[in-house]
């Protein structure tokens, strides 16, 4: 699975970061436009989806949305 970035998003250190109530939350990085990256981890909640991603050694969370496209390979 990949994700690929057609807007610029921030990628956060904690997955939680997601919610709006959660506070003490760390930018590691900015996505780089048209980049795709490969899907690390997933993590689900009700009203979100956080995506684990690395972009040059560093490991960030970016939610689906605006800006995230996912991109599942089909199963052979």
């Amino acid at each position: 699975m990949s994700v690929k970035v057609t807007e610029s998003v921030v990628a956060y250190d904690n997955w939680e970061c997601g919610n709006h109530y959660q506070l003490d939350c760390k930018v590691v990085f900015e996505t780089v436009v048209g980049q795709s990256y490969s899907v690390q981890r997933i993590r689900y909640g009700k009203d979100f989806m956080a995506i684990k991603v690395t972009q040059t050694g560093v490991s960030g969370w970016i939610y689906a949305g605006k800006g995230v496209e996912v991109i599942a390979e089909p199963n052979t």
